[in-house]
């Protein structure tokens, strides 16, 4: 099964695995890491061990499909579809949970940088600070 097909380059091979982890995480609403992923998989239904979640993730971000992320204050790596790209993010720097954010503020900035001659061709953005648990223990 080769060719493009939900979201995949032509050329690519869709195995079972990419179109599990593919699935997971175009069902999630935030960035996973690998462990979430792996568990989103193993809820479906699919036997995959977390080497091969890894091992395509691998795969899928070096083909442009999937972005990996490490947002600061967590050493653990988080994957989304490239194609969700233009979700921004705000992360809690106590307990990491990533709240996605519903409007993108570069709208604002964008006119402004035009205005001085740059162009902008993509951005992310992501906010750092304490969720509400965690900012009364800071």
């Amino acid at each position: 099964m080769n060719g493009k097909k939900q979201g995949f380059p032509v050329g690519l091979k869709i195995t079972k695995p990419r179109q599990a982890v593919y699935s997971a995480l175009e069902q999630a609403e935030s960035p996973q890491n690998a462990l979430e992923i792996f568990s989103a998989v193993r809820e479906a239904g699919e036997e995959i061990s977390l080497a091969t979640v890894y091992r395509t993730l691998d795969v899928l971000t070096q083909k442009g499909i999937v972005s990996k992320t490490t947002f600061p204050g967590s050493e653990t790596a988080v994957y989304e579809l490239t194609k969700n790209q233009h979700k921004h993010y705000a992360v809690c720097m106590g307990c990491h949970r990533v709240l996605p954010m519903e409007h993108c503020p570069m709208q604002a900035f964008a006119p402004l940088l035009a205005e001085k001659g740059f162009q902008v061709t993509g951005h992310k953005i992501e906010l750092y600070g304490y969720c509400r648990e965690c900012a009364g223990k800071v």
